[in-house]
């Protein structure tokens, strides 16, 4: 799964003449600066503390509140990004343990009236910052953006399942930044009682988690979640996990010579170490089957995660507030993309092997049976190589994205008297996109770009891979997608009236409406309901009833081509 989308914008390049502003929060005052965008005044600052330095006895442990200062503290550049592996220059942004910080936007530090957004960086719950997305173009629409740190992989989620280390610190740090934007933002002119969250990847799931998560209650009154989900396998502790975390905390500690028979000896050993050098023992640590390493887990000390996401929605345990939730059309194809050759496409028994190895890897007690199924499920154009391709794109887009994200969305809406939920598809490619026409949308050209109008930028500011020449027809798809979120960021509602030629009707449990994000937009109704049905309905059911073919060498060694012939004679039946 691609890492996520990263954006470094510049604040500077927009500012025509900077002067300091200040605001005066509950710990002091700040002092940022008057920036000049699209020819509008906004006041910007950057790098502002929402929890105490989480160093020294404070490692993994819950976050706390920030310490109060004398004086107008600076506020005119970012915070350090918290630790993680290769931290690209480009980003222009420091790194360190102390890494608590958010930042602000806004057009108005004068009447706490205007709607407020936050955003949840991505990236695998191991990299980013949310010094790499500037938020200015929705900002100066009056929206007030605030984008945070939290803490990353073995920092944030290293986990014992005791007191010693529960994990989830960095959840618990959004949780904290959520409760000071609550208790600070009308200082910047932001209404605390109307905060949308927007998150995208590993961002999404995030916000999707807080939809489910006690603490969070109340902090938050909209969601957006691009590409990401709770129910995803990869997001979060699953009833399935065969490797407890607080066995991937003991491999962790043996990394870096932190031996010891309790919990206790081995995370005070822990805290003894660089954070450098945790944070790169964490790269040797192999993740469980299904699960990203470092990421949420069940937790009742601190009861941010109380039990599994699954569990949580189905007894009905989540806020209910309005909903927009979607996955891109191809967001595993740059997966695909890594296979020799793929440009040519994928032949059957290239597709029949990753099949078995991923059923063995992500479904290891029920190998045998689920590769069956799944080879008759995607395997159905076995003699044209380019048809296969799009098949493993679809394959592996609906296990990780697609199908978890229509799940959550089918629980949500299924209960009486919830709000509004959306769903969108998107299938908007850029015109110079520099991958090859088979790739489609992928992860990396997600909904994110066009919510925070990168093609709308113009040249300069920006890096990584964005750049391409923006034409027209981008800018103009831009323009729509951000409407449409300023609308829901207003009303919970993206389009009350038309926008972009279209009006998104809700999605339903019952006719599963969503809209394809194109530069026509259209709405479609129960999107690939037979690959839903698949994921969401017949695996369940196999794990359910416990259907395994014997374990043994010999079956080991037969087994792909048993499966791609009795695929074969299961289509030849059809």
């Amino acid at each position: 799964m691609d890492p996520g989308v990263y954006i470094s914008l510049i604040l500077g390049f927009y500012s025509v003449a900077c002067q300091d502003v200040f605001v005066t929060v509950n710990e002091g005052t700040l002092r940022g600066r008057l920036t000049r965008v699209e020819d509008k005044d906004l006041e910007v600052y950057l790098g502002v503390p929402f929890a105490e330095p989480p160093v020294g006895e404070r490692r993994f442990q819950r976050p706390v509140s920030p310490s109060t200062w004398e004086g107008p503290r600076d506020a005119t550049w970012y915070g350090p990004a918290c630790p993680q592996w290769n931290l690209k220059p480009q980003f222009n942004v420091t790194m360190d343990e102390d890494c608590l910080y958010l930042n602000v936007y806004t057009r108005s530090t004068s009447v706490p009236t205007l709607p407020v957004m936050v955003f949840i960086h991505g990236g695998t719950f191991l990299t980013g910052s949310g010094s790499f997305f500037d938020p200015s173009m929705l900002a100066v629409r009056d929206v007030v953006m605030v984008t945070i740190n939290y803490r990353l992989n073995v920092l944030g989620f290293l986990s014992t399942e005791d007191a010693a280390a529960p994990g989830n610190f960095g959840m618990m740090d959004q949780v904290m930044a959520l409760t000071w934007i609550r208790d600070n933002i009308a200082k910047f002119g932001g209404n605390p009682g109307d905060v949308t969250i927007m998150g995208y990847s590993a961002g999404s799931a995030s916000v999707s988690l807080h939809l489910l998560s006690p603490l969070s209650r109340g902090l938050f009154h909209k969601v957006i979640a691009q590409s990401g989900s709770s129910l995803a396998d990869w997001a979060a502790a699953s009833a399935r996990d065969n490797v407890s975390p607080r066995d991937v905390a003991f491999t962790l500690a043996s990394e870096v010579n932190c031996t010891g028979s309790s919990s206790e000896t081995v995370v005070a050993c822990l805290r003894g170490v660089s954070a450098d050098d945790i944070v790169n023992a964490g790269r040797n640590v192999m993740r469980p089957p299904r699960r990203l390493t470092w990421s949420p887990v069940i937790e009742t000390l601190y009861g941010f995660l109380p039990d599994y996401p699954r569990a949580l929605v189905d007894r009905g345990q989540t806020a209910n507030v309005p909903v927009m939730i979607g996955v891109n059309k191809d967001e595993s194809s740059r997966s695909v993309a890594a296979l020799p050759g793929s440009n040519d496409g994928v032949n059957a028994s290239v597709f029949r092997d990753k099949i078995f190895d991923f059923a063995s890897k992500e479904y290891p007690e029920y190998t045998y049976t689920v590769s069956m199924a799944m080879v008759k499920a995607y395997l159905k154009y076995w003699m044209d190589p380019l048809a296969i391709r799009a098949s493993y794109v679809n394959f592996l887009t609906d296990y990780y994205f697609t199908a978890p994200a229509i799940l959550e969305s089918e629980l949500l809406t299924s209960r009486p008297g919830r709000r509004s939920l959306y769903f969108y598809r998107l299938a908007h490619r850029p015109a110079n996109n520099s991958d090859p026409q088979w790739q489609g949308t992928s992860h990396n050209i997600g909904l994110l770009l066009y919510t925070f109008g990168v093609p709308i930028m113009g040249p300069g500011g920006y890096s990584w891979r964005w750049t391409w020449k923006w034409t027209e027809a981008d800018k103009e798809f831009s323009r729509v997608v951000m409407n449409m979120t300023l609308n829901f960021i207003l009303y919970g509602n993206p389009t009350p009236t038309e926008v972009g030629g279209v009006i998104w009707e809700p999605f339903t449990a019952f006719d599963r409406r969503y809209l394809y994000l194109d530069s026509s937009s259209v709405m479609k109704s129960d999107l690939r309901p037979n690959d839903m049905m698949f994921w969401n309905n017949d695996i369940p059911n196999i794990i359910n009833e416990q259907v395994i073919f014997p374990n043994s060498a010999s079956m080991d060694s037969q087994i792909p081509l048993i499966v791609l012939v009795v695929a074969l004679i299961s289509l030849s039946l059809q």
